[in-house]
């Protein structure tokens, strides 16, 4: 796939209704995204499109983003909580609080759940 800088294409979004029809023929539909260089739009048109700017990427090289994503795993702690209105069956808990399980567990379901978390 060509580059589009090279041609001087830039990337727009068509906003509002009806379809554009360029002047090298393509109908572009409304919310559509598509590139072309501003003389095939006509001028009648040039209202209802908007250029879209490039993101700028994320800088972080490929270790950065595992040892911050390792750091973050080691940080996790999860608790075992006995459930209020239900005498005998717990909840296990992320350190923000987050409920883990679906429904309530017994004691030593709740107790494995959490090893099999920390193990991770």
């Amino acid at each position: 796939m060509a580059t589009k800088k090279n041609t001087g294409e830039k990337t727009f979004i068509k906003r509002g209704g009806g379809s554009l029809r360029l002047k090298d023929g393509r109908t572009i539909k409304p919310n559509e995204r598509f590139y072309a260089r501003l003389e095939l739009i006509p001028m009648s048109f040039r209202d209802s499109i908007e250029e879209v700017q490039p993101r700028a990427r994320a800088s972080k090289s490929a270790s950065e983003e595992e040892s911050q994503a390792e750091a973050d795993a080691q940080k996790e702690e999860y608790t075992v909580e006995a459930r209020q209105n239900a005498p005998g069956f717990y909840d296990v808990k992320d350190s923000s609080g987050k409920l883990l399980n679906e429904k309530a567990l017994r004691k030593e379901d709740a107790d494995a759940l959490k090893e099999d978390l920390e193990k991770k």
